[in-house]
C-alpha cells in the first residue's frame, strides 16, 4: 500500500513537483539510451488522476509523449520489437492516451494540442501509407491493443479522434477555429488528409467549403486512387454531399461519369 505522506508532503504533492521537473529538464529524453517502461510512469499518472490533478496530467503527458528524435542513435531499439515511436517502451501501460481522452472539458483543447503535436512529429517521418488498414471514422481507443510501433500510431490517432469528437459536441467550441488552429496546418500526406476528412465530416454543413475542395480533388489529379485511398473519402462524401449547392452536386455527378 502506498505511503500517503512523506516528510510532511502528500504523495500527490511530491508527484506534482517531480512531473514538472521531468518535463522541464527533459528527463525522459536524457535517459533515452536506457530502456524505460510504461509502468514507471503509470503510477504517477494514476496518482494524479485519482487526485483530479488534470493540470499535472497534461504536463506529464507532454513529457511521456516525447517522440524519439531521428538522430538519436537509440531510435531503433530491437530488444522486443521493431521501431519505437517514443522513448518509453510499452507506452500503453501508462494509460496516458485514456487519461487525455477522458480529461475534463476545460482541459480538452490542451490535451488535443499535445496529441496533435505528437502526431505531426510522427507523420513527418512516415510515408503516405502508414495506418493503411484503419478507418478513421470507426477507430477508437477501445479498438486498439498491443504495443507494436503501429499500435502506438493507432493510439495517437484514436486519441485525437476521441478528443475532437468531444470538443465538437460542445456548443461553446468554435469548431472552425479549432480546425484551422490544429488541423489545417498539419504536414501534407495521405494519412493526415484522411484524418482531416474525418474531422470535417463531424460538422459537414459548417465545413462544406473545405469538403467541397476535397470532393473535387478527385478531378484534379491523374492519381485518382490516391484520392479514393481508404474509407474516409467515401464516408466524407456521404456525410456532406447533401450540403453542396445544387449546381455543385450536378457538376460533381457529371464529372464522375466522365472519369
Amino acid at each position: 500500500q502506498a505511503i500517503p505522506f512523506v516528510d510532511g508532503y502528500s504523495t500527490t504533492a511530491l508527484v506534482k513537483k517531480i512531473v514538472r521537473k521531468i518535463k522541464d529538464e527533459t528527463w525522459i529524453e536524457l535517459m533515452g539510451k536506457y530502456t524505460q517502461y510504461g509502468f514507471e510512469y503509470a503510477d504517477m499518472l494514476k496518482t494524479l488522476h485519482d487526485a483530479n490533478d488534470s493540470e499535472s496530467i497534461l504536463i506529464l503527458a507532454e513529457a511521456v509523449l516525447n517522440v524519439r528524435k531521428k538522430e538519436d542513435p537509440q531510435e531503433k531499439k530491437t530488444i522486443y520489437r521493431g521501431d519505437n515511436v517514443f522513448y518509453i517502451n510499452d507506452i500503453s501501460e501508462t494509460k496516458v492516451f485514456s487519461y487525455l481522452a477522458e480529461i475534463p472539458d476545460i482541459y480538452q483543447e490542451r490535451a488535443l494540442a499535445i496529441v496533435i503535436d505528437t502526431f505531426a512529429e510522427v507523420a513527418k517521418e512516415e510515408d503516405n501509407y502508414f495506418l493503411i488498414d484503419e478507418d478513421f471514422f470507426t477507430l477508437s481507443l477501445s479498438s486498439v491493443s498491443g504495443d507494436s510501433y503501429r499500435d502506438e500510431y493507432r493510439f495517437i490517432v484514436a486519441t485525437i479522434i476521441e478528443i475532437t469528437r468531444k470538443l465538437f459536441s460542445g456548443k461553446k467550441q468554435d469548431k472552425m477555429l479549432t480546425y484551422q488552429k490544429y488541423f489545417s496546418t498539419l504536414p501534407k500526406n495521405q494519412t493526415i488528409r484522411r484524418l482531416k476528412l474525418f474531422v470535417l465530416s463531424l460538422d459537414p454543413q459548417l465545413f462544406i467549403n473545405e469538403l467541397k475542395t476535397e470532393y473535387f480533388r478527385l478531378f484534379e489529379t491523374d492519381k485518382i486512387m490516391e484520392v479514393l485511398y481508404g474509407a474516409e473519402y467515401e464516408r466524407a462524401l456521404k456525410a456532406g454531399f447533401s450540403f453542396l449547392p445544387e449546381a455543385q452536386k450536378r457538376e460533381y455527378v457529371t464529372k464522375i461519369f466522365s472519369l
